[in-house]
């Protein structure tokens, strides 16, 4: 009878701990497992944001930078000729240095040449003449380098002694241009700007074989 009555208190012991764990503990240890999961996950989406958060913030802290370094660009490769901006800055330039006599002479914006990658910028040629000392010219050379806008110097050519004469052949670039306001190169430009220390600008048309002529006497 009592070997029964242990074997009936046993069973009833296990069915207990069964219901027990099936009814509380599973259940409770589901939940928990689900509630990890979903702490590891938002530790995850928190890591993120506060990564996201810290990129923001140094773009933020860069956009100056980047604004300085886009108007650089823009000045160095402007979206339109702004020849007459030019001309001004190469005068400056030249009344600085101490130049007698300065021609400019730019040609209409070329197309890039076939082939290019998209977003080229188109080019203008211009041919320079410069009269003045050897450290004058010199001078205006550092100047036209250290201009905002990018002028690549193709040829230097110098004569006379002591007073020198520079013919320079030039490039700049322009940016944005759509392809109706673009016109091949000529070979001989076609206007010039001459400059004399002295005498105010004048801008003239000229044909094809015209040579500068300068007001204040130099060759």
């Amino acid at each position: 009878m009592n070997r029964r009555a242990l074997l009936f208190g046993g069973i009833a012991a296990l069915l207990i701990l069964l219901l027990w764990y099936f009814m509380l503990w599973s259940p409770r240890n589901s939940d928990l497992s689900e509630a990890k999961a979903r702490t590891e996950a938002a530790t995850l989406r928190i890591a993120d944001l506060n990564l996201q958060l810290e990129r923001l913030k140094k773009a933020q802290a860069e956009q100056p930078i980047k604004l300085a370094r886009l108007s650089g660009l823009r000045a160095a490769i402007p979206d339109n000729p702004q020849l007459a901006e030019f001309i001004l800055d190469t005068n400056s330039a030249a009344n600085s240095s101490g130049i007698d006599f300065l021609s400019v002479a730019p040609s209409p914006p070329a197309p890039p040449a076939p082939g290019s990658a998209p977003g080229t910028p188109s080019q203008i040629n211009i041919g320079l003449s410069v009269t003045g000392g050897y450290f004058q010219v010199l001078d205006f050379m550092n100047r036209l380098e250290a201009m905002p806008r990018i002028v690549v110097v193709d040829t230097l050519n110098l004569s006379g002694n002591p007073v020198i004469s520079a013919q320079i052949t030039a490039r700049m670039f322009v940016s944005g241009l759509p392809p109706e306001a673009l016109t091949p190169a000529p070979t001989v430009p076609t206007t010039s700007t001459t400059i004399s220390t002295g005498a105010p600008t004048t801008a003239t048309s000229a044909p094809t074989n015209a040579t500068p002529a300068s007001t204040g006497g130099q060759p």
